[in-house]
């Protein structure tokens, strides 16, 4: 299922309306307090992964968590951020769009959009949607993060 919020109609639309569309998603998902970890809400609402980058991703079959590295920044793109994703009771892992070859590009890892939707079984659907087309679906019900700064280089 690709993103509903963030699709390729939202990118073309005027600033004004993409703060409405954003502003309407945020309203819903908070509508849904108590059926999901309030991590979820604190990420939506305080954070992005906009112009971030994929650095790791773990998959624990036996104990069925997922632990995902993503190279970012801040909302206001000036202080960058190495977040780290914790699922818990992960129900579901998609990758979709990835194509044949053997090694990523930038392009490939270089992220566009995520958003948080529920997913109709009691969990909720983390959806990151890369600059390449590729997507990443992690289906959960326990759902914590964290990051550090990464400092900025200055000079040459």
């Amino acid at each position: 299922m690709p993103l509903k919020v963030f699709t390729e109609a939202w990118c073309d639309m005027y600033a004004s309306a993409q703060r409405a569309a954003v502003a309407e998603y945020l309203r819903q998902l908070e509508q849904l307090t108590g059926y999901c970890s309030p991590a979820v809400f604190d990420f939506a609402r305080h954070h992005t992964l906009h112009d971030g980058l994929l650095v790791r991703l773990q998959l624990n079959v036996n104990d069925r968590s997922a632990m995902l590295q993503i190279q970012g920044w801040n909302p206001r793109f000036d202080e960058r951020r190495l977040y780290t994703f914790i699922y818990h009771e992960v129900e579901d892992f998609e990758e979709l769009g990835l194509s044949d070859t053997y090694g990523l590009r930038k392009a490939d890892v270089d992220i566009s959009h995520s958003e948080f939707q529920p997913s109709g079984t009691g969990a909720f659907e983390h959806r990151i949607l890369f600059h390449s087309g590729m997507e990443y679906a992690f289906r959960f019900k326990g759902f914590e993060f964290s990051y550090e700064v990464i400092p900025l280089r200055r000079g040459g």
